[in-house]
């Protein structure tokens, strides 16, 4: 019997990578069986009997744990690799998204305790700690989700009346607009998403988006707003004027025709760019732009501007 659970450690050696460092405390009982394992002759037998009796808890002890180990590794060593594997995603993306959380900081440290003490044993635990993991994440996720749907519901809503008014322009000049707007309107409504779903994974198994995601596309909610506003600055509101007929060339003798008067040049708008300060944040930045585009939604593309900036040098 020893030497059948020598062989067995040997065999869970063999197929499991990293088996000794994974489970030191069952790879050490292979030491220990050797004490059992020797050849029982006519001249030892008497002392191998004793020292079967007198160790017989330990030899015991040392056969469940083999039969515990095999089990375990048969059953539950995939789910706590996955348990990892997942713990070790969130931190990732956590430092990704530039964010932070005491309880998965915590849990993960325990983690990685119990599963360096014995995982055989500790299994229960380490369900515990992933659970904790995965409830903390879900709560950033939730959050980050609900800020970027509500974003991006406001944009589709402004897209919608930019979509209405199109519709009483010309249709033939406006085509390139048309689908300009169609694709950003269905960029936004590819971002208002309903309630999270996790597994054992840091992506939302609904809208394939992590906790990263969800805070980078709020955060570009505003220049996809830009970029509406200069869609909307771009409408062809009439269609336009047909080419002038080619004028024949006058004959022999003939007078040549005078030519048409030159039409009077439209005076540039002229638009104020009031900065408070020559250092701002990128979000004041944008804010800014923003208004501006506001200003000009009514301008043609060909119109031309006499832009003046004024930047206040108290601030």
């Amino acid at each position: 019997m020893a030497e059948h659970f020598i062989s067995a450690i040997t065999n869970l050696s063999d197929t499991v990578q990293g088996f000794e460092q994974l489970f030191p405390k069952v790879a050490g009982l292979k030491q220990d069986l050797q004490g059992y394992a020797g050849k029982v002759t006519e001249s030892n037998y008497i002392e191998k009997v004793e020292y079967l009796l007198n160790n017989s808890d330990t030899f015991s002890d040392a056969i469940q744990a083999i039969l515990k180990a095999q089990k375990f590794i048969k059953k539950n060593f995939p789910k706590v690799k996955e348990f990892k594997r997942f713990i070790e995603d969130v931190r990732s993306e956590l430092t990704k998204a530039d964010r932070s959380d005491n309880n998965i900081k915590e849990a993960h440290e325990e983690f990685e305790r119990l599963f360096k003490q014995d995982m055989v044993k500790n299994f229960g635990n380490l369900q515990q700690q992933v659970q904790v993991v995965k409830d903390a994440y879900y709560k950033l996720v939730k959050t980050a989700s609900a800020g970027m749907s509500h974003e991006y519901q406001i944009l589709s809503g402004k897209i919608d009346a930019a979509l209405r008014e199109l519709k009483s322009y010309p249709a033939g000049p406006n085509h390139q607009n048309q689908q300009k707007l169609d694709a950003l309107k269905a960029y936004a409504n590819k971002r208002v998403v309903g309630e999270p779903v996790l597994e054992y994974s840091i992506s939302c198994s609904n809208s394939g988006f992590s906790l990263s995601d969800f805070l980078n596309y709020r955060a570009q909610a505003p220049l996809k707003e830009n970029e509406l506003l200069i869609l909307q600055s771009g409408f062809i509101k009439e269609e336009p004027e047909p080419a002038p007929a080619p004028q024949p060339t006058p004959g022999v003798g003939e007078p040549t025709p005078a030519p048409a008067p030159s039409p009077t040049p439209k005076k540039p708008m002229k638009v104020t760019f009031s900065v408070p300060s020559s250092v701002m944040t990128v979000e004041a930045y944008k804010t800014l732009l923003a208004s501006q585009l506001a200003v000009l939604a009514v301008a043609k593309p060909e119109d031309k501007i006499e832009l003046h900036i004024e930047i206040d040098k108290e601030s």
